[in-house]
């Protein structure tokens, strides 16, 4: 899978981006899972709402902003050829 590719940003980004929140706690189960600590994990959110592609509407609720929905769609795009 292509999530394996990316950086744990990314894939935590495009994650909440398919979904309208997630809790901290259960982006820490998904990912403690796949060999991450939690203090990664929230480390990692920190980074995403230093870059203004995440938010945390409440105390450990985190969804993603419109330009994090945006950025993952642009690396979702495939290439365009030229003719």
């Amino acid at each position: 899978m292509w999530a394996f590719l990316l950086s744990i940003e990314k894939q935590m980004l495009s994650l909440l981006s398919r979904t309208n929140h997630m809790e901290i706690q259960e982006l820490i189960r998904i990912y403690e899972k796949r060999g991450y600590s939690a203090t990664y994990i929230r480390n990692a959110l920190s980074r995403l709402k230093k870059e203004g592609y995440v938010v945390s509407p409440s105390r450990s609720l985190y969804e993603a902003t419109e330009s994090g929905r945006s950025f993952i769609r642009s690396i979702n795009r495939k290439p365009q050829t030229v003719r």
